[in-house]
């Protein structure tokens, strides 16, 4: 008499990244002065944010697109014009990333950020820009393994079992931040009169799980430079913080689940002058919006079948690898560094330092030996 044989399965729910790279896009073009500026005579820094704005994937393909925010800062070419001015320019842009294993229902991230610049005036109205972008491409999907972890249904069966413990990632969740606050000129400096330039960053990113879901918290970074309204018309920069958060999602409920940002992409920053209660230009609206990823992670013990005997019936058990990732470690390191900056050839000397900023660019990292190296540069702006 045939006899039934069962097998008892656990089910795994597991995100996994099926595709994850960098790619480095070329793109040109030229930015015309608008008619109401006045000719450019000296180009006085240069600016380039990238902003994905769509992402489509389909079979063996990435296709994404946005804008690129230009701020040009110059100086007038002719002497009544020589006062510190601005034009900003958005042209579009598009790229395609190609992989045989990209599939469309895999979820999609895409993270831009600028790498190189270069700029030749070309003429008072006309500026030509090359450029580098590096575009961080990543895929995931959720699956779900069915795992045997034991037989029945055989007379006399023994089984071997084993067990692995780590932190695998449950959940991807994506969502968009919407950002809106104001912030004050500071105490002791003019008015504003123009803005010239705004820069922004997304930093101090955490996770919490709360009753309404998971909720993102962070801050947006700010420096503005503008010309104070007053006789002078002083170039004036200062720094400011926005605190904010945005709910990612409402996944299942995992005791002691750890959620963090995989990645944050700021899509649109505006700043414009405001007058405070005394009907002074010393408010600085500002609007922006972020797409954020997070992930969950939870300790899980998994255990398996590893082998099935029977003296009664032969027995074969069938072994298939299944992927499986697990969060190996987490956590935060320092650098330090000191050099010598020493202006171009064609730049005046240096009488005073308004504003600096470092952006560091990671270009390979290796694990050996139970270290992470990581090598890369920083690129230094000064104003």
């Amino acid at each position: 008499m045939a006899m039934s044989v069962e097998t008892t399965c656990a089910r795994v729910e597991s995100a996994r990244i099926a595709v994850a790279a960098t790619q480095r896009n070329l793109m040109e073009h030229d930015l015309i002065v608008p008619d109401v500026k006045p000719d450019m005579g000296r180009i006085l820094h240069v600016d380039a944010c990238p902003r994905i704005t769509h992402v489509e994937t389909s079979a063996g393909m990435v296709t994404a697109g946005g804008i690129i925010e230009y701020n040009v800062i110059y100086r007038g070419e002719k002497p009544e014009d020589g006062k510190v001015t601005r034009f900003t320019s958005t042209p579009a842009f598009t790229f395609s990333y190609e992989n045989p294993e990209i599939l469309p229902d895999l979820l999609c991230s895409v993270a831009c950020e600028t790498e190189h610049l270069e700029a030749d005036l070309k003429n008072g109205r006309k500026l030509s820009i090359s450029l580098i972008v590096s575009a961080n491409i990543r895929l995931s999907r959720s699956t779900a393994l069915e795992i045997p972890v034991d037989v029945t249904g055989l007379e006399e069966i023994q089984t071997l079992t084993g067990s692995l413990t780590g932190n695998s990632c449950f959940a991807v969740l994506q969502n968009k931040a919407d950002i809106q606050g104001q912030v004050p000129v500071p105490n002791g400096k003019p008015a504003a009169r123009d803005l010239l330039y705004h820069r922004a960053r997304i930093k101090n990113c955490q996770c919490d799980e709360t009753v309404e879901g998971v909720v993102m918290n962070g801050v947006l970074d700010l420096v503005v430079f503008y010309v104070s309204d007053d006789e002078d018309s002083s170039f004036q920069v200062f720094e400011s913080e926005i605190s904010f958060s945005a709910t990612a999602g409402d996944p299942a409920r995992i005791e002691k689940a750890l959620w963090f940002v995989s990645s944050v992409q700021l899509e649109q920053v505006s700043c414009s002058i405001g007058e405070d209660s005394d009907g002074d230009t010393r408010m600085i609206q500002v609007e922006a919006s972020a797409f954020f990823e997070v992930e969950g992670y939870a300790q899980r013990t998994l255990v398996y079948l590893e082998d099935a005997y029977s003296l009664s019936s032969p027995i074969q058990v069938k072994k298939e690898q299944a992927p499986l990732e697990m969060l190996h470690h987490t956590g935060h390191f320092q650098i330090s560094g000191r050099d010598l900056l020493s202006p171009g050839k064609d730049m005046p000397e240096i009488s005073e330092v308004l504003h600096a900023w470092c952006i560091p660019m990671i270009t390979s990292s290796e694990i050996t030996d139970g270290r992470l190296s990581l090598e890369g540069y920083f690129e230094v702006v000064t104003v």
